[in-house]
């Protein structure tokens, strides 16, 4: 949800579920190569639900930057290069992306499908909105506010070392500032980030699952995650006053969920 690495996962499936409705339709010898596996079906939901990163970076590795992964009853197809991904995103005639974006609101963060499918305000206002808002030229006090919060979190540690020497490691030194950056630059410096933290690494392993579509069977430990996470932004968006320092993309998100949406969102379906 707030993790740099999450958004890149996220464009990653995004742009790999666009190749598989494009290679679809496109019937071709030329298809990439498929990552094999041994069992039919659930093919290599157990290898990669037990360490995604390993498993795309040696996917990547054997088989190039775009290959067809088999899990849980799903082949999808991911695109590794940010070149590869940058084109995608710009070749909007061949590569659909709203029912992407539809499907992982549901499979990936738990948004009710009754949210999502049964008016068009996420498809029609939502999703044009954050495009806008999140144009590269629009995005300039989103970066200045993380450099602020980052450089917060600089001091902070600074102020752990005593004498000339200081025993830590590279999550608590680079990984764990930097969520927390993220967080108080996205959704306001109130946020309870460093509560959150443990969940959001459990929910983050699962993302590749949850965004293929495994069933719960798999991802049972992701989705318990995922809902205590929701929990901790439900009590946050509904405390007075925590729209102070969030992105213009988070508050206009709120705003419009629970004054122009009809029926408005409820705070647990705006936190999911």
């Amino acid at each position: 949800m707030l993790d740099s690495n999450a958004s890149l996962t996220l464009a990653t499936t995004t742009a790999a579920v666009a190749v598989v409705y494009y290679y679809a339709k496109k019937k071709s010898s030329s298809r990439p190569p498929v990552v094999p596996y041994t069992i039919p079906w659930i093919g290599s939901a157990i290898t990669m639900g037990k360490d995604p990163d390993t498993f795309f970076h040696d996917a990547r590795a054997k088989y190039g930057d775009i290959f067809t992964v088999q899990a849980a009853g799903m082949r999808s197809t991911y695109v590794t290069s940010a070149s590869a991904i940058s084109a995608i995103y710009r070749n909007s005639k061949s590569f659909v992306f709203t029912p992407t974006r539809l499907g992982h609101s549901v499979n990936i963060f738990g948004v009710p499908r009754s949210v999502v499918y049964d008016n068009d305000y996420m498809k029609e206002t939502l999703l044009p909105m954050h495009h806008r808002i999140l144009a590269p030229s629009n995005v300039a006090p989103m970066v200045d506010a993380l450099i602020v919060h980052a450089v917060d979190g600089i001091k902070e540690l600074s102020s752990r070392i005593t004498g000339n020497q200081w025993d830590t490691t590279l999550e608590e030194f680079a990984h764990k500032p930097i969520y927390k950056a993220i967080s108080a630059s996205m959704v306001g410096p109130r946020f309870p980030a460093e509560k959150s933290y443990e969940l959001f690494l459990v929910f983050d392993n699962y993302f590749p699952l949850l965004a293929a579509g495994a069933p719960a069977l798999f991802v049972q430990k992701g989705i318990r995650a995922r809902t205590q996470l929701i929990d901790m932004f439900e009590e946050y968006v509904g405390t007075p006053g925590w729209e102070e320092g969030a992105a213009e993309v988070v508050t206009a998100m709120a705003n419009g969920a629970r004054n122009e949406c009809q029926p408005p969102w409820t705070d647990r379906e705006l936190a999911a």
